[in-house]
């Protein structure tokens, strides 16, 4: 989980500041004794929950994990916040969440309507909407860098799939910019432009690095695996996007979750979907979004 680095890191960027007071904790999001523990002891103004299984597809094998931890964990997480008396939750979520075909994107859906349900005078909740953050960990640019450097192949699953990116300092912009400009149960996006077609995006960074694509480094396809969509999007049918004070972020006014949705959520249990069969899973994960059309 790159958790040593993350610390390294920071340790780096607290030089920079007098007093710096950080605080390192393992834990499992699940574990509601921990995690009331942990925050009641700092009682923070704000949480920022970006913990998730985001890998689709390894999710996809696994829709338990994913169900218990996406969704089950930031119930927890929100629930310890209130009990901490923390005044703000944003949590990140995904360009996936849209009309998921992937159980990843569903359960970040499944995240977005627990956030967004839990919003009040006292606690107010939001959620970021995130495209690929190129350089993070789990991206392809990284990845094609990787194969670049073996000497190939470069991997592409299909010379039409497109995706939204964005760089870090955006993706960290987006999150403290929706922290200021929230007043409570909205879903904010970024304006990242136009979608680029992956296998332009590998091409050119081969002829970047020195290299001509098909001739010093073979492009082959792969085919679509199993939860991925040819192309993203960043808002439901039936959502708005409403202009804010950014010029660059936009929040979308209608969050699409009904009562009996939350309801669902709220009578989960982790013990009850680790029972579950992988197929069962995706049935209940399906009834709870019912827009989520599981790969096939």
């Amino acid at each position: 989980h790159s958790i040593y680095n993350l610390k390294n890191m920071l340790d780096d960027y607290a030089k920079y500041f007098e007093k710096p007071e950080i605080y390192y904790y393992i834990a499992d999001i699940n574990d509601a004794v921990r995690m009331q523990k942990i925050l009641t002891k700092h009682k923070p103004h704000i949480v920022f929950h970006a913990a998730a299984h985001k890998y689709v597809d390894i999710m996809e094998q696994n829709p338990q994990e994913a169900l218990r931890n996406n969704c089950l964990g930031t119930r927890t997480v929100l629930e310890a916040a209130r009990g901490a008396g923390v005044s703000q939750f944003v949590c990140i979520s995904t360009d996936k969440a849209v009309r998921p075909v992937s159980v990843m994107g569903a359960t970040k859906r499944m995240a977005e309507v627990v956030t967004l349900a839990q919003n009040s005078p006292d606690m107010r909740t939001c959620c970021v909407r995130f495209g690929n953050v190129i350089g993070s960990r789990g991206s392809v640019i990284p990845l094609f860098y990787q194969q670049i450097a073996k000497g190939g192949p470069v991997t592409i699953t299909h010379p039409d799939m497109t995706r939204y990116f964005m760089s870090i300092p955006e993706a960290v912009m987006l999150v403290i910019h929706a922290a200021m400009l929230s007043n409570g149960g909205e879903i904010f996006v970024l304006d990242m432009g136009k979608q680029y077609r992956v296998e332009e995006v590998a091409r050119n960074l081969i002829t970047l690095l020195g290299y001509e694509p098909d001739v010093d480094i073979p492009v082959v396809y792969t085919g679509i695996r199993p939860g991925e969509k040819l192309q993203e999007d960043l808002w439901n049918h039936g959502e708005e996007l409403v202009p804010t004070l950014h010029k660059k972020i936009y929040k979308i006014a209608h969050n699409g979750f009904d009562a009996l949705s939350v309801t669902k959520i709220k009578d989960l249990t982790p013990d009850y979907v680790q029972s579950l069969h992988e197929e069962e899973c995706k049935q209940l994960i399906q009834a709870i979004v019912p827009d989520y059309r599981p790969f096939n």
